[in-house]
């Protein structure tokens, strides 16, 4: 099997906060331990500690593929929910544009 080279940026950052693709109704929330390159997926990973919407430490999850995540701005904690019966807070996260290449350096 042969290694896959890394070259892209890493889309995320230690100390970042994450959240699932804008869209979703109970998006999870994390903030960035670690992330490194996979050489063999060929995709960068990120080791994240999960954060209730009330802003609770929940379990620690590593090596989770970043490509279904989305930088956003650190939230206000208790996150707020909308009055319907699924408690949206999805609307309530500020997310951020995707970094530029120029914004970060490709890391092996």
């Amino acid at each position: 099997m042969s290694r896959k080279e890394c070259t892209t940026p890493a889309p995320v950052v230690v100390g970042d906060w994450i959240a699932d693709a804008p869209g979703m109704i109970h998006p999870e929330i994390a903030k960035v331990r670690a992330v490194y390159w996979d050489d063999i997926a060929g995709e960068w990973v990120a080791d994240l500690q999960m954060y209730s919407r009330t802003g609770g430490r929940r379990r620690f999850e590593p090596a989770v593929p970043m490509k279904a995540w989305q930088r956003i701005e650190k939230p206000d904690f208790p996150v707020s929910t909308d009055m319907s019966g699924f408690r949206d807070w999805g609307p309530y996260l500020n997310y951020l544009p995707a970094a530029q290449a120029s914004d970060a350096e490709v890391r092996p």
